[in-house]
């Protein structure tokens, strides 16, 4: 494809993209979006990288407004083809509907990938919408592997978010015992694909005007936010030796994933 990580308008952009780019690496077909606000950036990712590849090697999108259906919309994917679908959620009660699903297809075998957002661990006991403090394990008893991805952040490479994807598809496709993986993604915001900080991140007063995504810099010259924050993010965690030998293979990044191979071990 066309995608330059180094583009991505913000951190959480470049993990969400970085997702989508790897799902149609991993041959992922389908990924199935129950709309909401926590999982924008993902759900922006996947229609950014249709306008920019026209859809070459990406994943098809269904749009389901209920997420139990949603749900139930992959699993019937799986069922039909035998291959793993992912089903796109937002955070809190979103992600409970999806249970009914994840049961049928860990009882009956079928790959099924499970992409929930969430909000940062701050905001799931103060009484924050749609913040449930079990969400990162509310499919545990039936998931063939779970984990929680921290905020985007500069300070891990690009290869975690890699690696646990491949991980949690080399789980849900394993011939031996195929079944439901989840991934809990969390976000704070900036949720929408904009070179602007994360809310609560820039907090310079008023004279200082808002930082470029290039510079981390407020262009008045305030100090702005630090080249490691969300609106201008360092560069360096895609410029790994792995991350970027897996930008050139065009294959999945975790070996074992899928039957290519990937492009490097899963670490930085």
């Amino acid at each position: 494809g066309n995608w330059d990580p180094r583009r991505a308008p913000n951190l959480n952009a470049l993990w969400a993209e970085a997702v989508v780019e790897e799902l149609g690496r991993l041959g992922v077909e389908l990924v199935v979006v129950a709309p909401g606000s926590r999982s924008t950036p993902v759900a922006a990712a996947l229609a950014r990288a249709h306008l920019r590849d026209g859809g070459a090697l990406l994943p098809r999108t269904m749009v389901h407004h209920d997420e139990r259906g949603a749900c139930f919309a992959a699993v019937g994917f799986a069922r039909s083809t035998g291959r793993p679908a992912a089903v796109l959620t937002t955070s809190g009660t979103a992600v409970p509907n999806c249970l009914p699903g994840a049961v049928e297809a860990s009882q009956a075998k079928l790959p099924l990938l499970l992409l929930t957002a969430d909000r940062a661990p701050e905001a799931r006991t103060n009484g924050a919408n749609q913040a449930i403090p079990s969400q990162s394990v509310i499919f545990a008893p039936y998931s063939r592997y779970s984990v929680e991805l921290p905020c985007p952040t500069a300070d891990l490479p690009l290869s975690y978010p890699l690696a646990e994807l491949g991980r949690a598809f080399q789980a849900a496709s394993d011939p031996a015992n195929p079944g439901p993986a989840h991934l809990n993604l969390m976000f704070r915001e900036n949720l929408a694909p904009d070179p602007g900080p994360a809310r609560g991140e820039w907090r310079r007063g008023p004279a200082a005007s808002p930082p470029t995504a290039e510079s981390g810099r407020s262009e008045s010259g305030g100090a702005g936010l630090s080249s490691r924050a969300q609106g201008g993010w360092d560069r360096a965690c895609v410029e790994t030796p792995r991350v970027q030998r897996w930008l050139r293979s065009g294959r999945p990044f975790y070996p074992g994933a899928a039957a290519a191979g990937g492009a490097g071990a899963p670490s930085s």
